[in-house]
């Protein structure tokens, strides 16, 4: 799978269980950006 911004994972988690449930053996997600929670932004401003 390959989509622009991963958030909280919550729909290739949902699609990976369904090709699982498929018969898919491995399930790779390939992602351009995440999305950063406000918590992780001030850790990365304080240098944490």
């Amino acid at each position: 799978m390959v989509d622009d911004v991963l958030t909280t994972g919550a729909t290739f988690l949902q699609l990976r269980r369904k090709l699982i449930a498929h018969g898919a053996r491995f399930v790779i997600g390939m992602f351009l950006a995440k999305t950063i929670a406000f918590e992780d932004e001030r850790k990365a401003e304080e240098g944490g």
